[in-house]
């Protein structure tokens, strides 16, 4: 028995149609969402699919999204179908680098114990969300600096008080020549159930002193050197000391 994992072909998402159509005694409005969802996919190129000796057993259509959904057939599942077509379009989204962050919805319920092992973290009930870690090599011998990085929600700024953070990073970090600081790690901001997550308030401190507390869709944020995926995440790999005078583009 061979497993492949590839694109559906228009033909092969017609098979997956059939045997979806079979087995999940959806009402008709709820199959035709489907049906039209899966066209979509197959359009945008994200309905991919694993086959076994040809046959598609199992699809991922609309990306790791919130409007994305994973199906294995029902006579090839707890046979790891799943786990191996999430694992390699993580894989390929770290290859390529174009999403930091996947940000799902747990549908239907009984499949928030296969998201949490996959290693995703549930947040607002049927959400979940997984930073694509990403570490960087730091040059020996460089001088190593104390960062703090922080996210609060942007009420913040309105009021002056700083409340428990949502997230708190500390890096390992080093001095490049230049005076610009490169992170051993990415930060990676979430904003969870705050939902506008250009709303999302970050403190950058770097050898006890504040360089940046502002939202982390602002121009000083990506003078500092916050910049954001493909997907609108926003992540952190080093930091311009002192910030840019003219802002680069946002991706």
């Amino acid at each position: 028995m061979s497993l492949e994992i590839r694109p559906l072909s228009e033909r092969e998402r017609l098979l997956v149609l059939d045997w979806l159509e079979r087995e999940e005694a959806a009402p008709d409005r709820e199959f035709a969402a489907q049906k039209d969802a899966l066209a979509r996919a197959e359009d945008a190129g994200e309905l991919w699919g694993l086959f076994e000796d040809a046959d598609p057993v199992a699809f991922l259509a609309g990306g790791l999204r919130k409007d994305g959904f994973l199906r294995v057939r029902a006579d090839r599942r707890r046979r790891g179908y799943g786990r191996r077509l999430v694992r390699h379009r993580i894989d390929a989204l770290r290859a390529d680098d174009s999403c930091c962050l996947l940000d799902i919805l747990c549908e239907p319920a009984d499949s928030i114990p296969f998201w949490r092992k996959m290693g995703f973290t549930l947040y607002g009930g049927s959400c979940a969300f997984k930073r694509l870690e990403r570490r960087f090599e730091v040059p020996r011998g460089a001088e190593a600096i104390a960062v703090r990085i922080r996210s609060f929600p942007d009420f913040v700024l309105r009021t002056g008080e700083l409340v428990e953070p949502l997230d708190s990073f500390r890096p390992d970090a080093v001095i490049l020549p230049g005076g610009n600081i490169q992170l051993a790690e990415r930060v990676i901001f979430f904003a969870g159930p705050l939902n506008r997550r250009y709303d999302l308030v970050v403190m950058i401190e770097v050898g006890g002193r504040t360089l940046l507390f502002d939202r982390v869709s602002s121009d000083a944020a990506y003078a500092v050197g916050v910049s954001e995926d493909g997907q609108a995440n926003h992540f952190l790999d080093r930091i311009n000391d002192p910030p840019l005078t003219e802002i680069p583009s946002r991706r």
